[in-house]
C-alpha cells in the first residue's frame, strides 16, 4: 500500500495555551479526510464509498465499498496525521451481515502487511444487518485504521457501508462560568437539553457572552449542529456563530457562518457553513441589558481536514 494523496503543501499551527479558561476534550470525525484503499475491489464498490458520509446500508444504492473473494480481505484508511482515536462507528450492509462477523479494527503506523500487523482496537463479533456499532478504542493513536477479515473460506468478501472515526483533541473555552457550566459540557456527546442533568455549558450574564472550540487542526467546516436549552431557550437568540484562524477578541472578530435567530427549547438545529476554514469555532452573545448569558447543551462541527496551500498562522 502506498502512502498516497497526502497534502502537498505544510500547514504551521502556533500551539495555543488559554490560561484564564477551563479546558476540555472534544471528538470529530475525521474519517473523510483520509485516503481510503482495500486488497482488491468488485461490484463498483470502491473503498471510498465507506467514508462517503452515507450510512445507507442497501448496498444498490451504491454508497458501500466492496471486496473480492479470498482469503483474506483488508480496508484501510490512512489519515492525514497522527490522531488519538476515541472509537470507531461502522454501518454494516442490510444484505448479508454476516460478511462482516470476526473482522478486526486494527489502528498503528506500519505499513507491514499493507497495516494489518498493528495492534487491535476490537474484534468485531457481528453487526445486525443496515445497524452501526461503535467500538471503543481508548485513545490508540496511529495514522492507519484498518479492518481485517480472514477466513478459511476463500470467498470471503468484505463490505463496509459506512466508517466513522472519532478522535483528536480540541479544547473548549467560554468567557466565564456559572451554575457548574464548565465548556466541556457542550463537547461531550450528550444532547440532553435539560440543565439539571448536567450536560450544558453556562456563562456569567455582562453584555457579552461567548464559548469557543479549538479544533486540533486546520478544518473545512461543512454544517454546526446546536443542541439548545429546553428552559428558557431564548438566550440563544441573535448569537452568531463564527469560524476562522484569529484569536483577536478571542476569536470573536472572525468571520461568520450564521446568525442563530431562534432555537426552540430541547431542539438540534444545524447551520451550513459551506466549508468555510479555521481552527476556531465560536459561539457569540451580545445584549443591551447585561443578560448575556449563553447556555449550549452540545455542538457538533462536520467537517474535513484542510490543509492549504499558504501557512496559516493563527495569531
Amino acid at each position: 500500500m502506498e502512502m498516497e494523496g497526502f497534502c502537498n503543501y505544510s500547514c504551521l499551527f502556533v500551539c495555543l495555551f488559554v490560561c484564564r479558561h477551563q479546558v476540555a476534550s472534544s471528538l470529530v470525525n475525521v474519517a473523510p479526510s483520509g485516503t481510503a484503499t482495500q486488497s482488491s475491489t468488485a461490484s463498483g464498490g470502491y473503498p471510498y464509498k465507506a467514508i462517503d458520509g452515507n450510512r445507507d446500508p442497501v448496498y444498490s444504492h451504491g454508497s458501500c465499498s466492496h471486496t473480492s473473494g479470498g482469503l483474506s480481505s483488508w480496508w484501510s484508511l490512512l489519515l492525514p496525521g497522527l490522531y488519538k482515536v476515541a472509537r470507531i462507528s461502522i454501518t454494516n450492509r442490510y444484505e448479508i451481515p454476516e460478511r462482516i462477523n470476526n473482522a478486526k479494527i486494527l489502528i498503528g503506523n506500519s505499513l507491514e502487511n499493507n497495516g494489518n500487523n498493528n495492534p487491535s482496537c476490537a474484534v468485531i463479533s457481528s453487526i445486525p444487518g443496515g445497524a452501526t456499532s461503535t467500538f471503543q478504542c481508548g485513545g490508540m493513536i496511529g495514522r492507519l485504521v484498518n479492518v481485517y477479515l480472514y477466513h478459511t473460506n476463500p470467498e470471503v468478501v468484505l463490505t463496509l457501508c459506512e466508517l466513522e472515526v472519532y478522535g483528536g483533541n480540541g479544547t473548549a473555552t467560554q468567557s466565564s462560568t456559572a451554575s457548574g457550566g464548565y465548556p466541556d459540557k457542550a463537547i461531550d456527546g450528550n444532547r440532553d437539553p435539560v440543565y439539571s442533568h448536567g450536560s450544558c455549558s453556562h456563562t456569567g450574564g455582562g453584555f457579552s457572552s461567548w464559548w469557543s472550540l479549538l479544533l486540533p487542526g486546520l478544518y473545512k467546516v461543512a454544517r454546526i449542529s446546536i443542541t439548545n436549552r429546553y428552559e428558557i431557550p431564548e438566550r440563544i437568540n441573535n448569537a452568531k456563530i463564527l469560524i476562522g484562524s484569529s484569536l483577536e477578541n478571542n476569536g470573536n472578530n472572525n468571520p461568520s457562518c450564521a446568525v442563530i435567530s431562534s432555537i426552540p427549547g430541547g431542539a438540534t438545529s444545524t447551520f451550513q457553513c459551506g466549508g468555510m476554514i479555521g481552527r476556531l469555532v465560536n459561539v457569540y452573545v451580545y445584549r443591551t441589558n447585561l443578560q448575556a448569558v449563553l447556555t449550549l447543551c452540545e455542538l457538533e462541527v462536520y467537517g474535513g481536514y484542510s490543509c492549504i496551500k499558504q501557512s496559516v498562522l493563527i495569531l
